[in-house]
């Protein structure tokens, strides 16, 4: 039972890193086009 629980958990935080990571990208491409559209 905990080996599959500390599974789940190591799951879920890789998935909220990518998330954050592909937010952090989504704001960043956001940004540029503010930059370049005056």
């Amino acid at each position: 039972m905990g080996g599959a629980e500390c599974i789940l958990l190591a799951i879920l935080i890789e998935i909220s890193q990518v998330a954050m990571f592909l937010q952090c990208r989504k704001n960043d491409k956001l940004q540029r086009l503010e930059f370049v559209v005056p």
